[in-house]
């Protein structure tokens, strides 16, 4: 399966750790999320701007330390 979910769990399953990760999609469904969040993916929408990638990238990082 070549979705960004997938190469999450594929990444985490070879290194057998959590490693924190964040999507950026178009797909707004409520499943999408609801997987992701199951999964313990931070998702983002597009469009987005700069100042929030940064900002999500931030908090991703400050919370797996």
């Amino acid at each position: 399966d070549g979705d960004g979910q997938a190469v999450v769990r594929q990444i985490r399953s070879a290194l057998a750790e959590p490693i924190p990760a964040l999507l950026m999609t178009g797909d707004t469904t409520a499943s999408f999320d609801e997987d992701s969040d199951g999964a313990g993916i931070r998702v983002l929408h597009k469009p987005l701007d700069g100042d929030e990638l940064i900002a999500n990238i931030t908090a991703l990082l400050s919370s797996a330390s």
